[in-house]
């Protein structure tokens, strides 16, 4: 499957805004989140799959074709930081992403470019 990190984008900020202390975020069809509507079932099981095996959640697949995520992982929440905005979203988006640890070394380098107060 081509990696898409726009549908990464809108997993990380979908999890930040569903999960929590004691708050779990189950994931059964791409109609149970906004966010997530856009993209196929096998799509967004996928790419959860990536960012669970890249650290980015803390998660589980299950036999059912269900994805439970307990959480961002410290490095997600710092991940989802750099790239929330959408203006420097669009300027990480300019270079080439095929992977979540590409994504993570330009979200980097273009956040680390912008001015900060």
């Amino acid at each position: 499957m081509k990696f898409n990190p726009d549908c990464v984008r809108d997993i990380l900020l979908t999890a930040e805004e569903n999960t929590g202390y004691h708050k779990e975020m189950v994931y059964e069809s791409p109609g149970d989140f906004s966010l997530l509507s856009k993209y196929n079932h096998d799509e967004i099981m996928y790419h959860l799959s990536q960012c669970k095996d890249s650290g980015l959640i803390d998660g589980i697949e299950n036999i059912w074709g269900e994805f439970k995520i307990n959480d961002l992982t410290p490095l997600g929440h710092d991940v989802i930081a750099k790239i929330r905005e959408d203006k420097t979203w669009k300027k990480i988006l300019k270079g080439t992403i095929s992977s979540i640890p590409t994504l993570i070394t330009i979200a980097a380098e273009v956040y680390s470019a912008l001015p900060h107060n």
